[in-house]
Parts: C-alpha cells; structure tokens; sequence
C-alpha cells in the first residue's frame, strides 16, 4: 500500500513539474515573440520614414505608376506619406499621395503589404 501511495505522489509531482516548465516556455516564447516584433517594428518604421525623405518619383513608380506618370510633371509637387495599418503584426503599409494641386490629385490612396 505504501509503495502505491509513493508511486501517486511521484506521478502528482512529475505533472506538476511538467505544468509548470509548459508555462516557463510560454512565458518566455510571448516575452521573445513581443522582442521581434518590436524590433521589426523599429525597422519597419525606420525604412518608411526613409522613403518619405527619399526621391518621391522613385517611390511613386514602385507602388502606383500610373499615378507617378501623372505626377511626374515638375509643376506638380507631390509628396508621399507612409504609415501602417491593420491590427495583426505586421500591418500593412498605407501609402498617400498628397499634391500641392488639389484640382488635380486629393489624396489618393493605395494600400500595399
């Protein structure tokens, strides 16, 4: 009888054990999961701010070229703006075009991921 009741609370202690190093791994897998994401938010972040301040004829052609054809014209100072949308990591990139001709262009926008 002893030898069962021995046997009981090593089996009660080893899935306690096993309980508790299942949630060390999740703690830490969440804790290096928020990490990189974090960290590729910051890059993510970083190389849209870059293409804001870069050529912006450069970056029309990429996303939209039928709207850098049309803002291709030197009288037309365009500008684009970046930021991310959605609610899941990673967003998508939301890209807007803004002139200083509101006759000709008001703030197209064009969804890339």
């Amino acid at each position: 009888m002893d030898d069962d009741d021995d046997y009981q609370s090593q089996i009660t202690d080893d899935t306690q054990y096993n309980i508790q190093r299942q949630h060390a791994i999740r703690s830490i897998e969440r804790a290096w999961c928020s990490f990189r994401d974090r960290r590729m938010f910051k890059v993510l972040k970083r190389s849209i701010c870059s293409a804001e301040n870069s050529v912006t004829n450069e970056v029309l052609k990429k996303l939209n070229p039928n709207e850098a054809s049309v803002l291709n014209d030197p009288t037309v100072s365009a500008k684009v703006r970046f930021r991310f949308g959605g609610e899941e990591f990673p967003q998508l990139s939301c890209s807007k075009f803004l002139s200083a001709l509101v006759a000709l262009l008001q703030n197209t926008s064009a969804v890339r991921k």
